[in-house]
């Protein structure tokens, strides 16, 4: 989609199948200073990215739908079938089941 922009500052960002990323979406592997960089950002399949999310966490399971403008902070981790809901924010080092 237009205007959406992956970051991979941290590392390599891997999108698995049929992943739907509206505009305006960010996807960032972020990089942490803290020597953990080359870490991979690891994203399943089936997952639905609204317009304006931001996902900046460490891992995305499978059939996950992240609402719009919703917000993932680093460190987080999204399992299968969850829902962050519309202006949301998950914090830093939260996994989400």
């Amino acid at each position: 989609n237009p205007k959406c922009e992956f970051r991979a500052n941290g590392g390599p960002i891997v999108v698995g199948k049929n992943n739907l990323i509206e505009e305006r979406t960010l996807i960032e592997n972020p990089s942490y200073g803290n020597g953990n960089s080359g870490c991979v950002l690891q994203i399943g399949s089936l997952n639905i990215f609204q317009v304006g999310s931001q996902f900046k966490g460490k891992l995305v399971g499978d059939a996950n739908v992240f609402e719009t403008k919703s917000s993932v902070d680093p460190g987080c981790t999204v399992g299968t079938g969850c829902v962050v809901g519309a202006t949301s924010i998950l914090k830093t080092n939260t996994d989400l089941s």
